[in-house]
């Protein structure tokens, strides 16, 4: 009996142990940052700010990417890219002050000039953007929509590398609101330009939000990193975001 309680005892420790090894890891290995790990109901259908659709693209993106305005962490509408605004008597004139600051993941300044090429791809047919709609409070957005004018004509100028100019057809008072959505975000002209369509990809893509794109496994996660350039870096708390792709809440429920 003595000798059994023994025998129980040694494998008692001998499985602590090696649930401790488990635990601990090796000794020289770094300690892990902090992660957010998070699921989203379906694999978003792109990163492209200008052929996302669906909600949990513009969850992703919203993390890669920000607007002009954007929402504080109590819903509230705040500054964003831009660190100032001003609108003319008759609601049609915005002139936004680009924050000197406002930075890429590469650490190349955001223009106003990313904001103009960004929103003329917006309305341009060919891009065949779901939400182009989204600018057409815009002059000569719904000509340009429908193929009737040229991009170049859209309402947009930049009248310096800091400061863009947006024209409205019409007063429109929830302006400030609408282009915190993802549709609205600056693109990067260099990816664009190297990389054509392919910029959304890991490797490519060049963000100016809190966080970058390392990669993208279809169908199970999507990893983010920590911008050191944006311009609120101090702000960020979190390391990197992972989100994974869980079509079935319990699924989800368990892995939490």
């Amino acid at each position: 009996m003595l000798r059994a309680m023994k025998a129980h005892r040694v494998l008692l420790l001998a499985l602590v142990g090696l649930i401790a090894a488990a635990c601990s890891g090796p000794q020289d290995e770094a300690p892990s940052v902090p992660t957010l790990n998070r699921g989203i109901s379906a694999d978003p259908e792109s990163l492209d700010p200008h052929k996302m659709r669906s909600v949990q693209a513009g969850e992703v993106l919203r993390d890669l990417g920000e607007g002009l305005t954007t929402y504080s962490a109590t819903g509230e509408l705040v500054p964003g890219m831009a660190e100032s605004w001003t609108i003319s008597d008759d609601g049609l004139t915005y002139t936004f002050t680009i924050r000197d600051n406002a930075r890429w993941s590469d650490g190349s300044a955001v223009t106003a000039e990313d904001f103009v090429v960004a929103w003329r791809r917006l309305v341009t047919p060919a891009t065949a953007a779901f939400n182009a709609n989204h600018a057409e409070v815009i002059v000569n957005a719904p000509e340009i929509i429908a193929g009737n004018l040229t991009a170049s004509s859209l309402g947009v100028e930049a009248e310096d590398e800091r400061t863009f100019v947006v024209t409205l057809s019409r007063p429109t008072a929830y302006f400030l609101n609408l282009i915190t959505y993802p549709s609205m975000f600056p693109v990067h002209r260099g990816a664009l330009a190297e990389h054509g369509d392919a910029f959304v990809r890991a490797g490519n893509m060049v963000s100016n939000g809190a966080y970058k794109l390392d990669a993208r496994e279809p169908g199970s996660v999507i990893r983010l990193s920590r911008n050191e350039h944006y311009w609120n870096n101090a702000a960020t708390a979190i390391d990197a975001v992972n989100h994974h792709v869980i079509t079935q809440g319990m699924t989800e429920l368990n892995r939490y």
